[in-house]
């Protein structure tokens, strides 16, 4: 009968990671992969970057019933499995748990009487 072999950990170091360009994105679409790929989905970020208008209110109404479109730059197209997607979800909701517990902590009552009211 065969031993079983046990399991090696090894660690992981990410290489680069501070040199990694961080880039803007106020764009993104989740979509699922072709069918034959069930499980797989595909994550792409953009950059929407507003047209400039400029000229009076109408002008500008004008020119924004011009365009056809306004463009959304791909800076990002990412595949991930569904497992790898369930543990970013997981991930997104941890570290967004702890900015809003941080947010709350922090704020700063904008009047005096607001302030005074939170040191009791």
């Amino acid at each position: 009968m065969a031993k079983k072999l046990e399991a090696v950990g090894i660690p992981v170091a990410w290489i680069g990671l501070d040199d990694a360009q961080i880039i803007y994105v106020n764009q993104l679409i989740l979509q699922l992969a072709a069918p034959d790929h069930l499980g797989e989905f595909i994550l792409t970020f953009g950059q929407l970057h507003p047209p400039a208008l400029l000229g009076d209110p109408e002008q500008n109404r004008a020119q924004l019933q011009s365009m056809a479109y306004v463009p959304v730059k791909v800076v990002a197209k990412l595949a991930l499995s569904e497992d790898r997607l369930r543990e970013l979800l997981a991930v997104i909701e941890k570290v967004l748990g702890k900015h809003d517990e941080m947010k709350i902590k922090t704020a700063e009552p904008s009047t005096p009487a607001k302030r005074q009211e939170r040191r009791r």
